[in-house]
């Protein structure tokens, strides 16, 4: 597996990064829904905790966040028109 990166890809296309991170993406996707706190998800989906690395977490969690977002509105349709 590919390790976590501090940011996510900001191509326009799906990435092997993408596909290696796929669950994470969809881990955040259904926590940020919930109403699980940055702290959480930061500590039990990306392995980085808030407390002690606030910057990096913060930074590493909004990307990721972004780019799962991204692959469920728009990245969504462009895969499915490629195919």
């Amino acid at each position: 597996m590919v390790e976590l990166q501090q940011t996510a890809p900001t191509a326009d296309a799906l990435t092997p990064y993408d596909e290696a991170h796929f669950a994470i993406y969809l881990s955040l996707l259904h926590a940020s829904g919930e109403g699980t706190s940055e702290a959480e998800m930061c500590r039990n989906i990306l392995g980085v905790d808030l407390e002690t690395e606030p910057d990096r977490a913060k930074s590493m969690l909004q990307s990721h966040l972004d780019r799962a977002r991204w692959l469920s509105t728009d990245g969504r349709r462009r895969i499915l028109e490629d195919q």
